[in-house]
């Protein structure tokens, strides 16, 4: 049985785009906005390969790795325009070598939840990291992070923590698909015949 989640077209924006908005197209501009809005539902799925080195609102990160608040509010506002609500992918390689567990830091994550919730931003979604499973084999999204090995035992510890800050930040209220109780999606996989 489908549901809206499933039935509806998404359209992406890697999160590199922000550093300069144009690169995809100009997000203030309301030709599109009115083009998006007649195109008719979609998802717009935020992420993509750079969101594993993605931050939020940080003046001391590299403008290709930092998604500002003007580029957030941005977003909020073409979402709000076209009509089309937004799936996040957050940064799951935040924290990794920073402990022998590799365990995932929400704290960026937490940020910028909060700052999407004070801004009534239409963000339904949030997932986890961008096809984890190609473990160690060369990948630009990977290296980053040691040797890249992100198990499948890892990855459930990480959306475990994801799921505890969602539950905390919306008052026990998650899995909806509304921006009021988001879904937790992922995790995202690569169909490039590696596994876990």
């Amino acid at each position: 049985r489908r549901n809206a989640f499933t039935a509806m077209a998404w359209i992406f924006i890697p999160a590199h785009c922000f550093a300069n908005p144009r690169q995809v197209w100009d997000l203030n501009d309301t030709r599109a906005q009115t083009l998006c809005a007649g195109l008719g539902d979609a998802y717009l799925r935020v992420g993509g390969t750079h969101e594993d080195f993605q931050r939020y609102f940080e003046p001391d990160v590299a403008p290709r790795n930092n998604l500002t608040q003007t580029s957030m509010d941005g977003l909020c506002a073409f979402s709000d325009a076209s009509g089309w609500p937004i799936v996040f992918g957050l940064n799951a390689q935040r924290g990794y070598n920073d402990t022998s567990a590799h365990a995932w830091d929400p704290s960026d994550a937490q940020k910028l939840i909060r700052y999407i919730r004070a801004r009534d931003c239409n963000v339904v979604g949030f997932e986890l990291g961008n096809e984890l499973n190609l473990g160690g084999q060369p990948h630009p999204s990977r290296t980053q992070a040691g040797k890249g090995y992100f198990t499948a035992a890892l990855q459930a510890g990480h959306f475990r923590a994801l799921a505890d800050l969602l539950m905390q930040e919306y008052g026990g209220k998650i899995g909806r698909g509304v921006k009021a109780s988001p879904f937790l999606v992922g995790p995202d996989v690569t169909q490039q015949g590696v596994v876990m």
